[in-house]
């Protein structure tokens, strides 16, 4: 039997950093035997003061169950890891939640809200998953980022266009004289992408750096310095939620000269309502409901095509040839559209990113 190594990570938010040698995992057969006994060996925690931590498992080519973390102590907090091998029966395919992201909600608590937990068929899961996955990426949209707790490394300013005066200035950049393009677009603060920004790793500016394309882009000389060069606003937790990146002067305005590693994002804790200090319960719900209403929508479908349930509102009936007319505002709010609803979107509004625009 073949073996492979899988990383696994696990968030539990910057209320439990600082805990290397406490928290551990077990890794667990589907049925809830134990593969693996509870272990700290080669926990390590993944960026210090973030909460997040990773090990190294190495498991059967044929293993699939369930990975148990904990906190430790007391009163643990737990974190849990579902792995699946492909089905091979051909039946149903069952599409990845995540569409290749870190999730933002777990499948298991669609099928939960549904009430499907008892005696799920694959055709069911199949649904919650893609239903799922699709209003994640609708939440992820709306917001303008992935909300979920990851590093990133981008270049800024974005490639605008420049509707203003402009004029070209030399400049040194290392041992190369460069022209730098100023115009009156250039401005002390930098909008990231992703919120909330949870720190900065660093900071480079290179007016030839040309978003990491020109030859020898962003040397050791271009590296800025925090709380000098540039600095963020924090709130009581910590954390940025403007997103925006202060310089002590201004930020060139040539697209790409800015290269920024941050971490941002929410952790599954905060999303799950189990962080005292931060709270991002609004995101996870709005995924929940989104999907779930996409659930009921899909199943309904199905119903109307085999024994012809009416999904809205009849306006209009005819008894020859019977048929009838479906009122489609009313049938929007009751089966809803491929949009967020109205009210999803007034619960995400303190969390969109209104200062980020991509061109």
């Amino acid at each position: 039997m073949a073996t492979y190594n899988k990383n696994v990570i696990a968030s539990f938010g910057v209320g439990y950093t600082g805990l290397v040698g406490t928290v551990g995992y077990t890794v667990l057969s589907t049925a809830g035997a134990t593969y693996t006994s509870r272990t700290t060996a080669g926990v390590t925690e993944w960026l210090a003061g973030t909460g997040i931590y990773k090990a190294t498992l190495t498991l059967d080519d044929t293993w699939e169950g369930i990975i148990v973390w904990d906190t430790g102590g007391v009163t643990p907090i737990y974190a849990v890891e579902t792995f699946e091998l492909p089905s091979s029966t051909g039946a149903v395919s069952l599409p990845d939640a995540s569409g290749g992201r870190a999730t933002i909600i777990d499948i298991s608590e669609v099928i939960l809200e549904m009430g499907l937990s008892a005696a799920i068929t694959d055709e069911e899961r199949a649904v919650c998953l893609t239903s799922l996955r699709r209003a994640a990426g609708a939440v992820r949209k709306h917001l303008g980022y992935d909300p979920t707790y990851q590093s990133h490394t981008e270049y800024y300013p974005l490639p605008y266009s420049y509707p203003y005066p402009q004029s070209y200035q030399w400049d040194i950049s290392g041992d190369r004289a460069v022209t730098r393009r100023t115009s009156q677009a250039s401005s002390s603060e930098l909008q990231l992408r992703h919120l909330p920004v949870r720190s900065v790793v660093s900071v480079y500016e290179d007016v030839n750096g040309r978003a990491g394309q020109s030859t020898d882009p962003f040397p050791a000389d271009t590296l800025l310095t925090a709380g000098t060069d540039y600095w963020l606003n924090l709130d009581e937790s910590v954390l940025c939620t403007d997103g925006i990146l202060r310089a002590a002067g201004t930020w060139p305005s040539e697209p790409g000269s800015v290269k920024v590693a941050y971490a941002a994002g929410y952790t599954a804790a905060e999303i799950h309502g189990q962080s005292t200090a931060v709270d991002a319960t609004p995101i996870g719900e709005a995924v929940l409901y989104e999907a779930c209403r996409r659930v009921r929508r899909m199943m309904t479908s199905k119903k109307i095509t085999g024994i012809g349930i009416p999904a809205g509102v009849v306006t209009s009936e005819r008894l020859g040839d019977y048929g009838y007319t479906l009122d489609p505002g009313s049938a929007a709010l009751l089966m809803g559209s491929g949009d967020l609803t109205p009210e999803t979107k007034e619960k995400l509004s303190p969390y969109v990113n209104y200062g980020y625009v991509a061109e």
